[in-house]
């Protein structure tokens, strides 16, 4: 009698998008401590995170220069243009996004990824994780949005009224961008 076929590895990130100041290093780090892989080279801590962002240098990295791209800002709250996510440069981010979980993770069946600003960039992440066969899992972490203004004007100095509608902005794309994935519970 033959053996069934063995189904192919297909590691499976857990991505954790929120708004920053919204507990996505704390989320990142307890599912680190429950047995999802971390990136190799994290963010310093600081005084703002004294134990830890959590997240990838190379990828804040790749994300401020695909803002930079953009000509936006982390803290610009206005929408991106849904034709854009189809232009040549959306692909070319998608496929270095791709590179980036193949050199990072091809070998862990499990991880845990953050950058609040992949929130922005929902859609090419989807792109990524199929380019790079791997199966993506998002962990939506939220806060109260009054909460994270008052955090955010404590460290940038950010008026509470932009600091909400960037939240709204940062959520509404993560929820929109995560339709139809299975999230975590």
């Amino acid at each position: 009698m033959e053996s069934p076929a063995v189904a192919p590895f297909k590691p499976i990130g857990l991505m954790v998008l929120g708004m920053h100041r919204s507990g996505t290093s704390a989320t990142t780090r307890t599912l680190s401590l429950l047995g999802a892989a971390l990136p190799k080279e994290l963010l310093e801590a600081n005084q703002y995170n004294p134990t830890g962002y959590w997240e990838p240098s190379r990828l804040r990295t790749l994300h401020d220069d695909l803002l930079r791209e953009l000509d936006i800002r982390w803290d610009d709250w206005s929408a991106i243009d849904a034709d854009w996510f189809r232009s040549p440069l959306a692909r070319r981010y998608a496929r270095e996004f791709a590179a980036f979980l193949a050199d990072e993770f091809r070998n862990e069946p499990l991880f845990v990824l953050k950058d609040p600003r992949a929130c922005r960039f929902v859609r090419l992440w989807r792109q990524a994780f199929d380019q790079a066969g791997m199966e993506l899992k998002p962990v939506l972490a939220l806060r109260n949005p009054m909460d994270v203004a008052s955090s955010l004007a404590e460290r940038d100095g950010m008026p509470e009224t932009k600091a909400v509608f960037l939240w709204l902005r940062y959520m509404l794309e993560a929820e929109a961008g995560t339709r139809g994935l299975s999230r975590p519970s």
